[in-house]
């Protein structure tokens, strides 16, 4: 794992920024017993409890990328259609707000349209928001535009944030921003198709490891843990604890290292 160092994780964005993140849900799978299909899942921050598929025999009985997140617990979706998690809606992602999803993902197989989460429902232009893991590398998919970023590995653990900015999504997919294992890797994707703006996000739906279909192919086949939905947008420093410690610092502690360092400089050209 990168761990970066504490002067490279400051980001003055945090303080300034008119789109801060709020952690609005959080699936851990750090259930006791593993549940069956049509059992919930809990989601510790918000009211989205999750339902596991009926088509799903998950096991919650696995390693996951770090010992210290919840004992190390996470979900093995299986590959089977409907496998997945149903997160019931959340009208505050409606339309085209600003928002950022995290995720550790471990893919069995790498295939086509295999969701680590999707937001959102039917199927016109720039209604949902999706997160793949493909042959083709990390996908975020939107109806009317695909790009792909960086190259993937199968029986390996990643980390992503994937975040849209509330605007226009422009040619090679600008207002989209990605961090594999805490580094922006792009933000412009390679791939743009169909019709390009703002997301209108229908319903709100939540996804884990599944389409929007039930029975509908896009399974995601393989581990997933420490999935989190937040409204507003993360910072480089946010993104990096995230990957390093799964935890966002307070505020008040990137102001005090921000004012310490700046105090630090001044100090030194003196």
């Amino acid at each position: 794992m990168k761990i970066l160092s504490a002067i490279s994780a400051i980001n003055f964005g945090f303080i300034l920024s008119t789109n801060a993140a709020t952690l609005a849900h959080s699936w851990s799978f750090s259930e006791t017993t593993t549940p069956a299909a049509g059992a919930t899942v809990a989601d510790s921050v918000g009211s989205n409890n999750g339902t596991v598929g009926a088509g799903g025999s998950p096991d919650l009985n696995v390693a996951g990328p770090n010992v210290t997140f919840n004992g190390g617990s996470a979900y093995d979706t299986g590959a089977a259609n409907n496998s997945g998690i149903a997160a019931g809606t959340d009208p505050a992602f409606i339309g085209n707000p600003a928002f950022a999803i995290s995720a550790w993902f471990n893919a069995d197989a790498l295939t086509a349209n295999d969701r680590i989460f999707e937001l959102g429902s039917s199927t016109g232009d720039r209604q949902r928001f999706i997160v793949t893991a493909e042959g083709t590398g990390l996908g975020i998919r939107y109806q009317g535009g695909n790009f792909f970023y960086g190259t993937l590995i199968t029986n390996t653990w990643y980390h992503v944030v994937a975040q849209y900015d509330g605007t226009a999504i422009g040619a090679g997919g600008a207002g989209i921003q990605v961090f594999i294992n805490g580094v922006l890797t792009a933000e412009n994707g390679s791939g743009a198709g169909g019709a390009l703006g703002a997301l209108d996000i229908q319903a709100g739906n939540i996804y884990i490891g599944r389409d929007l279909g039930a029975a509908a192919g896009g399974a995601f086949d393989g581990t997933l843990d420490e999935v989190k939905l937040f409204s507003g947008n993360l910072t480089q420093g946010e993104v990096t604890s995230l990957y390093t410690t799964n935890a966002i610092p307070e505020p008040s502690t990137f102001a005090l290292l921000g004012l310490g360092m700046a105090g630090l400089l001044i100090r030194r050209r003196r």
